[in-house]
């Protein structure tokens, strides 16, 4: 006599069907550890030729260990789907949070480079009812935050938010006209430093 109980899991293509029914929303976590970290520092060296004569020097070093985090979240659904007689439009979102550290420079801020506290994404595509007139549009926004370089190095990054948007009229199976605009905001990313 036996007792058993088991569970077959599902694979891919049964849990997310090709014309996206209901939608689909994933969640991802991450954690890395860093060793033999590189990074661009600045010194004050002699020149070999001359040592009396001193300069500041930018040069790649490797500064020690360090770690980054974070957590990701996406979706993307169709508003017919949401809504009784919904407009046929595709909606996609994204969201992130990351955190990093880097144990060899002084806090706060002594995050890795390159790398802001968060991200988002939200971008829709839209077939026009009885056209082959196709319109879509996204906006990604990144946070300003301030990175400690070294001890005594800072540098502060702004905020970036940027719009494109694109129309596209479909004549036949081999011709097309599309229209796009990109950067439509046009704000430019500005990087200060401070030492």
């Amino acid at each position: 006599m036996s007792l058993t109980r088991s569970y077959n899991a599902p694979d891919a293509a049964q849990l997310v069907s090709n014309s996206n029914d209901g939608g689909v929303f994933g969640a991802s976590v991450f954690h890395r550890r860093i060793d033999d970290l590189i990074r661009n520092t600045v010194a004050f060296e002699s020149v070999p030729w001359a040592p009396v004569v001193r300069r500041y020097v930018s040069r790649p070093r490797n500064i020690g260990k360090g770690h980054t985090s974070g957590i990701e979240l996406d979706a993307r659904v169709r508003l017919s789907e949401l809504f009784e007689d919904g407009p046929n439009t595709s909606v996609r979102a994204n969201v992130s949070v990351l955190r990093s550290r880097v144990k060899s420079v002084p806090g706060p801020d002594n995050r890795l480079i390159e790398q802001p506290k968060g991200t988002a994404y939200v971008g829709m595509n839209h077939r026009l009812k009885g056209t082959p007139l196709y319109v879509g549009a996204s906006v990604s926004h990144t946070p300003g935050y301030r990175l400690q370089l070294e001890t005594n190095r800072a540098v502060v990054q702004g905020k970036t938010t940027v719009a494109d948007a694109y129309a596209l009229y479909v004549i036949n199976s081999d011709a097309q006209v599309r229209l796009s605009a990109a950067n439509a905001l046009q704000r430019d990313r500005v990087r200060t430093s401070d030492i």
